[in-house]
């Protein structure tokens, strides 16, 4: 029976790439914005806990964070990547992926800089993606 898959799309956050993997201090200039802004403490922690398995955006949104401070969130945000030194981990799913015999896209949402960062981070430690795979950025 011929194959009748002819691609598979993977999503790079929680899915390929163990965001929590980049530690903590990775968005710190982001934290920084919020933390000096006058949010509630519970705000605060609120929007923390959420920037690391939710968009920016979707924060801003879901939270009601007023504009001024949404937009230095954004600024500190267009500057992060993933230092070239710092180890990150997969969810082991590297072989198999790399193996599979159909054209592989990865979809990713975010600040380019920090998405293409993470890309280049997961593909120098586990070679997941062959060169070939195509991405997809639906950037903010």
């Amino acid at each position: 029976m011929k194959n009748k898959i002819k691609a598979i799309i993977f999503d790079l956050d929680n899915c390929i790439f163990d965001t929590r993997s980049m530690g903590e201090g990775i968005i710190d200039t982001v934290l920084e914005v919020l933390y000096s802004s006058n949010l509630s403490e519970q705000q605060k922690k609120d929007v923390d806990d959420a920037l690391w398995t939710t968009s920016l955006e979707d924060i801003i949104d879901q939270f009601k964070v007023p504009e001024k401070i949404a937009e230095k969130m954004r600024q500190a945000y267009r500057k992060i990547e993933v230092p070239k030194n710092r180890e990150v981990k997969s969810f082991g799913d590297e072989k198999c992926i790399k193996n599979l015999p159909v054209k592989k896209i990865l979809v990713t949402t975010g600040y380019r800089r920090f998405q293409e960062s993470k890309i280049e981070r997961i593909n120098a430690s586990f070679s997941c993606l062959p060169r070939s795979a195509g991405v997809v950025f639906l950037l903010t």
